[in-house]
């Protein structure tokens, strides 16, 4: 695997879903855990939240699909 920075400033989070920005907040929110606390609670707490969140916006996404095929 080959893994990549890539910082953005992004001013107006209005552009994307709400699903999304809650999965990129969890996320974040579970790795600065991890980093700060050193303990691996918070970290799990996150992910979880994260991994819940993250189907929620799959399942969106996948039923906006399935609409924009019925037009």
């Amino acid at each position: 695997p080959l893994y990549m920075g890539y910082i953005r400033r992004i001013t107006d989070v209005t552009r994307f879903s709400p699903s999304f920005v809650n999965v990129l907040a969890y996320r974040l929110a579970a790795e600065m855990a991890l980093k700060l606390t050193e303990g691996m609670t918070k970290f799990g707490s996150m992910m979880t939240l994260y991994g819940r969140e993250l189907a929620n916006a799959e399942g969106i996404t996948q039923s906006m699909g399935s609409l924009e095929g019925e037009v």
